[in-house]
């Protein structure tokens, strides 16, 4: 797996899909609410702070909020406990996802959270599963909506002990939180905001359905399309962002700082293979510190301090995993 900087108080855009992309995670009610209380117990455990989630037949988006730079732990735990509900579930074994890294993009700016939240809302509309949120049997939520409580799943002992100390609990809550930034803004204007993005974002999503010729599956055909249906769709071979940004400036001082960031990290990794265990490794680093305990070196100062947004051209970010 590629190394990348694991930073605390970061805002990601995450996404996986299923292996083949089948319809494994398919919206049906057990799922759903197996799904929702695993997201729920890990966030919580995790401290990884939402503020939207959708989950297809094939693949999720989340936007979270990292306050501890443990989102690897976070997205291990969750996609491997899923895999066991999903199977218990529907009494099948098996690996669930596909091999490829987690994509964990860092969203630069305030303003580029709302975005990816206004996409990740609107991805059922983009996917054709349905023409309304209302509609979709699954999960869908983004900050401003109300929590949603979710029952163990049944396959999940309640008198086994976890790994952590604690019990699996008989319910759990899932919370969306409000987005970094926009300390200026009260929730209701902040609210507004999202609302009118998430808008801008449907109505794109609506005419590109239009303009192709296609309609929507709706609720009874998501639940009935088969769980071995495997879905398609163009992709772009070798894309896997890591920023989103529309300030073109800031984005441009990010990658390079990535780059640099893994050549650090690539050179402390051979000194460390060839014997040296005093090497610093580049502050970020999560893996080798988690395996090995290797040092890391303090947070570099200054990080990218490029020109303000305003003066930056408006680009779109990097493509982000449909």
């Amino acid at each position: 797996m590629r190394p990348r900087p694991i930073y605390e108080e970061d805002t990601l855009f995450l996404s996986r899909r299923v292996e083949h992309r089948e319809n494994r995670l398919r919206a049906d009610a057990e799922v759903v609410n197996g799904i929702g209380y695993l997201l729920a117990v890990y966030t919580e455990e995790h401290n990884v702070k939402l503020s939207a989630v959708t989950v297809l037949g094939d693949h999720y988006h989340a936007v979270g909020f990292d306050e501890g730079a443990v989102t690897p732990a976070f997205t291990r735990d969750l996609h491997a406990r899923t895999t066991y509900v999903v199977n218990s579930i529907n009494g099948e074994s098996g690996r669930m996802w596909d091999g490829r890294q987690t994509s964990h993009v860092r969203l630069e700016e305030p303003s580029d959270i709302l975005d990816e939240i206004a996409y990740t809302v609107a991805n059922l509309i983009a996917a054709g599963m349905v023409e309304d949120n209302d509609d979709y049997p699954g999960i869908v939520m983004h900050w401003g909506q109300e929590p949603q409580t979710y029952k163990r799943p049944a396959c999940l002992n309640p008198n086994r002990k976890r790994a952590n100390g604690t019990y699996w609990a008989a319910e759990a809550t899932l919370t969306m939180y409000r987005p970094a930034g926009f300390e200026e803004m009260s929730d209701q204007q902040l609210a507004a905001e999202l609302d009118r993005r998430i808008a801008g974002k449907v109505d794109e999503a609506k005419l590109a359905t239009k303009e192709r010729g296609g309609g929507y599956l709706g609720p009874d055909k998501i639940l009935a399309t088969p769980r071995s249906h495997r879905f398609t769709s163009f992709e772009a071979e070798g894309i896997s962002p890591t920023v989103a940004a529309k300030n073109a400036v800031r984005r441009i001082a990010r990658l390079a700082f990535n780059a640099d960031w893994r050549a650090q990290h690539e050179d402390s990794r051979l000194e460390f293979k060839a014997g040296n265990r005093d090497v610093d490794f580049p502050y970020g680093t999560y893996q080798m510190r988690v395996l090995y305990n290797v040092n890391v070196a303090p947070r570099p100062e200054p990080e990218p301090d490029p020109e303000p947004a305003e003066s930056a051209p408006d680009v779109a970010p990097e493509p982000a995993p449909t």
